[in-house]
């Protein structure tokens, strides 16, 4: 089993309940002999771009089973990323709360429910504690290839893309337009996934924290 950690973290900017869990997690990883490494990017102003790219050099500079987006604003401990590696599913999550009072969570149950213990099918979900491997990756893209297939550009110096990179590049989260409506990037993976046969999990006794700023103010 081997993992890649992949954080979209747009100036450099992580949490420290983040980076407690990353630390601990590092730890526990090599305790159970589970080859992991961890890929950051700072300098991606859309989160859908900076998916698409982390993908693009996973698939095609790494040799990892799968791919854990962990977001730099969500507080995880390295038990609830053992309780992603546990089960042998194709896509697998861990749900957060959004930022607001009171607390509510972004996923979508399927109808009617499918629950196997305690994990539970789901359509979609905010996707800052997603599990996918990589062959999803791959059926994604022979079923559309032509319409995410781009060149990424040769002239960034904190990321430039090796060869096979620049010739098998996927824009893998781009908005889908459902309904006369644009998907967010994440609920837009999730169609696709879908389409080519795949179904999405959360594990539900999965406890995440999502760390934003709260403005208390009387009247």
């Amino acid at each position: 089993m081997s993992l890649l950690i992949a954080m979209p973290c747009y100036g450099g900017l992580v949490s420290d309940k983040t980076a407690k869990g990353l630390f601990n997690l590092g730890k526990e990883l090599r305790t159970a002999n589970i080859d992991h490494g961890l890929l950051t990017m700072a300098n991606e102003s859309l989160v859908t771009q900076a998916r698409s790219k982390m993908v693009n050099f996973f698939m095609n500079n790494t040799e990892y089973e799968r791919i854990l987006f962990i977001d730099a604003d969500v507080g995880f401990t390295a038990e609830d990323v053992f309780n992603l590696l546990k089960y042998d599913k194709d896509i697998i999550c861990g749900a957060y709360p959004m930022k607001g009072i009171p607390l509510r969570y972004n996923y979508n149950i399927t109808k009617p429910e499918i629950i196997e213990g305690e994990l539970i099918q789901i359509e979609n979900i905010g996707f800052g504690f997603a599990m996918i491997k990589r062959k999803i990756f791959e059926d994604i893209s022979q079923k559309y290839g032509e319409e995410l297939k781009y060149y990424p550009p040769t002239n960034n110096s904190t990321f430039p893309p090796t060869e096979k990179e620049y010739n098998n590049s996927y824009h893998y989260f781009l908005e889908l337009k459902k309904d006369m409506a644009y998907l967010p990037e994440d609920f837009s993976f999730f169609e696709r996934a879908k389409s080519v046969g795949y179904t999405v999990w959360l594990n539900s006794n999965i406890r995440l924290a999502h760390v934003g700023s709260h403005v208390y103010q009387e009247g």
